[in-house]
């Protein structure tokens, strides 16, 4: 079985919508640090090639790249960044899985990151404190979509206890909250 097809055999494998989305996102950060080298080597910035995956605050800009709202879900700044969403996607997601068909999972995560990418955008266009810098800030990271996952099972499973490192129980509906 070559290389490609043991990846394949993993993204469907039980049909798990979290080690899909896990999967994906891991896939992207690898492109995004091959672009990186291969940029370094052409003699441009990663961040030009980049910038077209990536939600513009700039509403000019959104509107020339329509796709950055769902492909801006995918891509993350640096290793910490990717850790921190995929270690809450894994733990929390999976708690919401055990209940829920994959396809809706997909669907909160997906449609939380969108929100996500909708409420920057919003926010940088409407508050006057973002007026400065409006013009080229840019949204990156799967933190709308994880965000959703975890209000989700806070309001689908509110009473499910969870033990955080095995020190102590909460309810899911405050770790949401």
């Amino acid at each position: 079985m070559t290389t490609w097809e043991k990846i394949k055999y993993e993204y469907a494998k039980g049909g798990s919508a979290i080690r899909q989305i896990i999967m994906i996102n891991l896939g992207v950060f690898v492109f995004t640090i091959l672009v990186g080298v291969v940029a370094t080597l052409g003699g441009f910035k990663p961040s030009e090639l980049l910038e077209y995956f990536y939600t513009p605050s700039n509403l000019g800009k959104l509107l020339i790249r329509p796709w950055t709202i769902v492909t801006s879900v995918f891509f993350h700044s640096g290793f910490w960044h990717i850790l921190g969403n995929m270690i809450l996607l894994y733990f929390i997601g999976r708690v919401l899985e055990d209940f829920m068909e994959s396809g809706k999972v997909w669907r909160i995560f997906l449609y939380g990151g969108i929100a996500g990418a909708a409420l920057f955008v919003f926010s940088f266009n409407v508050f006057p404190v973002f007026e400065e810098v409006k013009s080229y800030k840019k949204l990156l990271g799967a933190s709308g979509g994880v965000t959703a996952i975890i209000a989700a099972t806070g309001v689908y499973l509110p009473r499910y206890v969870v033990r955080p490192f095995g020190l102590f129980n909460v309810e899911m509906r405050w770790i949401a909250l």
